[in-house]
């Protein structure tokens, strides 16, 4: 009978959480779609994108979407889409490119930040010196903002902790053991990130990578060019197509199979390689006509 007991716990619990998440689903997902583009980013990363953007703008200073982040603008104008009647979620989280001059405190420029959030509603936290994950590119600073659910959020949970888990928690073990911890490692990560994934949704990170000029240089923003980021317009950076290419070659391999460095570099060749999925890392979605009508649909529209 304790078993039984125990058992019918187990049933309730998970009933409760699929129907915890179909409720979040049905209630933050935006339902209609923006013209051949059906972007499904929630409101909440929308008011993110909107307080975040009015802060650099309100200081004069270049910021706009980097990385995973960025690519998800230039092709669909948001971090989610839907694509063949199903979400795909480009970035589990938000990496912004920050241009400072030299002479500002960016200590003092993080703590303005975690302010201005706050003032505009969010519960968030900005750490100036280190956050994020060490095995990408090395610690970031970053701001972490609770209370508002994200698609980016939810894939961070399901999709996101249970991929990287395994490798952290095995990095010192080999072989046959290695393997096996791994595997085990992951189904628990999967059960966990799908348990914790309503509070976790509510996580945001935005990592910031931060380049210096000097006061007396152009900012760096195309004049003719903006981006379109979560109901946003966000700035261009001059030479942005090049740039984005070199810094993809030496950090997808960093986040996929390093056998697969030089297959990755073949296949970003140039910046229209970033608009048609591929499926050359572990965010992107393989080739299909669903995913290249989404990305002709959406491609347009936001630059």
């Amino acid at each position: 009978m304790g078993l039984f007991r125990k058992l019918m716990c187990l049933v309730a619990l998970t009933t409760s959480v699929l129907f915890w998440q179909a409720a979040y689903m049905l209630i933050h997902w935006q339902g209609s779609p923006e013209l051949m583009c059906q972007r499904k980013d929630s409101k909440g990363l929308h008011r993110i994108s909107r307080d975040l953007a009015h802060f650099f703008r309100s200081r004069q200073l270049l910021a706009h979407p980097w990385v995973l982040t960025m690519v998800a603008a230039l092709r669909y104008g948001a971090n989610s889409v839907e694509i063949g009647g199903g979400m795909h979620t480009m970035d589990h989280d938000i990496d912004l490119r920050l241009v400072m001059p030299g002479n500002e405190s960016f200590h003092e420029l993080m703590e303005q930040l975690e302010l201005s959030m706050r003032q505009a509603g969010h519960w968030a936290k900005a750490f100036p010196c280190q956050c994020g994950w060490p095995i990408v590119f090395g610690p970031f600073p970053c701001l972490i903002i609770f209370g508002t659910p994200t698609a980016a959020g939810w894939m961070q949970a399901t999709s996101f902790f249970p991929n990287t888990a395994p490798g952290i928690a095995t990095s010192s073990l080999k072989g046959t053991q290695k393997r096996l911890a791994a595997q085990v490692v992951a189904a628990v990560s999967k059960i966990l990130g799908i348990l914790a994934a309503p509070l976790w949704s509510m996580v945001m990170v935005v990592d910031l990578h931060v380049s210096t000029v000097e006061p007396t240089a152009p900012a760096g923003a195309d004049p003719l060019a903006r981006m379109l980021w979560a109901g946003q317009e966000w700035p261009f950076p001059r030479q942005g197509a090049e740039v984005l290419r070199s810094i993809f070659t030496s950090y997808l391999p960093r986040l996929s199979n390093v056998d697969r460095g030089e297959q990755i570099r073949g296949q970003l060749l140039g910046f229209c390689d970033f608009y048609r999925p591929k499926g050359v890392w572990a965010e992107d979605l393989a080739s299909s006509a669903a995913a290249d009508e989404a990305a002709r649909a959406c491609g347009p529209l936001v630059i």
